[in-house]
């Protein structure tokens, strides 16, 4: 269990800004950014959050502000969270890597639709999550499932990188270099950090940040320097 200070430092930032159009996301968003420091100077200086929000703007809905703060979250986690990532890099990759078609029920649009027009307070009943679905299938369910407490589920990430792969040679300083993205020098500190403490004690944030500087080089191995 992580010391209580710990949770106050990771969610205090921003968690009075509730009128932001963007608050269910600005925890992930904050802590994500952390990866801009590995980047090099070129692309740093191209991070303007202002012209980023602005294009962000644009793109959803514009009647966003006048919706539920629950709306608003869950919108914001199809439309920029689910299509984009989720189903991406956690479905359909590794589905379609393996000749599999995945069909995902509660993602019908007929169902999606229904559920849209649920009200807020059905869907999340104080901290009790799913509750109307807890309540349509509570009577056939056991209660050590329908009570069960959320838990999330997690991958090695990191430790896919430790051993001799295309995936982990993406790391090499000739490779950092090559393509331009990173900075050799903050790279080579991380990759001594995971060498010190183990590839199986290190942080979440650098664990996230080693995947995303991993999949920008592999993205770019894969789609611009073959072409």
């Amino acid at each position: 269990m992580r010391f209580p200070n710990f949770w106050q430092m990771f969610f205090k930032k921003d968690l009075a800004d509730i009128g932001n159009n963007y608050y269910s996301q600005l925890v992930r968003w904050h802590n994500t950014s952390q990866i801009k420091r590995f980047f090099s100077d070129e692309y740093q200086e191209q991070f303007n959050e202002d012209v980023i929000f602005q294009e962000l703007d644009d793109y959803i809905d514009p009647d966003i502000k006048r919706w539920h703060p629950l709306c608003r979250a869950q919108y914001l986690e199809a439309t920029l969270f689910m299509s984009g990532y989720l189903l991406s890099s956690q479905g359909d990759r590794m589905m379609m890597g393996n000749s599999v078609e995945g069909r995902f029920p509660f993602l019908d649009h007929n169902i999606i639709e229904f559920t849209s027009q649920i009200p807020p307070v059905y869907k999340i009943y104080g901290l009790n999550e799913k509750f109307v679905l807890k309540k349509a299938f509570g009577d056939i369910l056991p209660e050590s499932v329908v009570h069960r407490v959320k838990q999330p589920y997690r991958a090695p990430i990191s430790q896919c990188f430790a051993g001799d792969n295309v995936a982990s040679s993406m790391l090499d300083d000739e490779m950092i270099k090559r393509f331009g993205y990173f900075d050799p020098s903050s790279i080579e500190q991380l990759l001594n950090k995971f060498k010190t403490q183990g590839w199986k004690n290190i942080s979440e944030r650098d664990d996230m940040s080693l995947a995303g500087i991993v999949s920008m080089q592999l993205l770019h191995h894969h789609f611009i320097d073959k072409i």
